[in-house]
């Protein structure tokens, strides 16, 4: 494939992608590095507390405890390369909603990422976490 034709299929990729988020700052770019497969199952500490998480094919799904008194988290989502991007819920009749995406490391070790609240225009907030063995 000549590289001016793959410039057009990376727009096109790209500008599909940016039109699938729903909001230009919630647009995580995409995972070219190649890895491989990893299971984000497992017990995960992360800056919300402990976390959770079962993953199944590509989705994903999974608990998180923080705060006191306890508030308990629910995410759920899909993976896709080294990025995992979850809709999460918490909170006494899901009180806080938004989206979080997650980048793997390397190693499968641990996690970068951020969240935002639904409705709210704040920029995103930091989101990491490290497998607990």
């Amino acid at each position: 494939m000549h590289s001016r034709s793959l410039g057009r299929v990376f727009a096109v990729t790209l500008a599909a992608l940016a039109s699938t988020t729903g909001s230009a700052r919630a647009f995580v770019p995409p995972n070219f590095q190649t890895v491989t497969r990893v299971s984000w199952t497992g017990h995960w500490s992360t800056t919300y507390g402990p976390m959770q998480l079962v993953q199944v094919g590509g989705l994903v799904s999974g608990s998180y405890t923080y705060s006191s008194p306890a508030v308990i988290g629910h995410v759920s989502g899909s993976v896709e390369g080294t990025t995992l991007r979850v809709r999460w819920v918490e909170g006494p009749g899901g009180a806080g909603v938004g989206d979080a995406w997650f980048i793997l490391s390397s190693d499968a070790r641990s996690f970068v990422g951020s969240w935002v609240k639904e409705g709210d225009s704040s920029p995103p907030n930091p989101w990491t976490g490290f497998r607990v063995p």
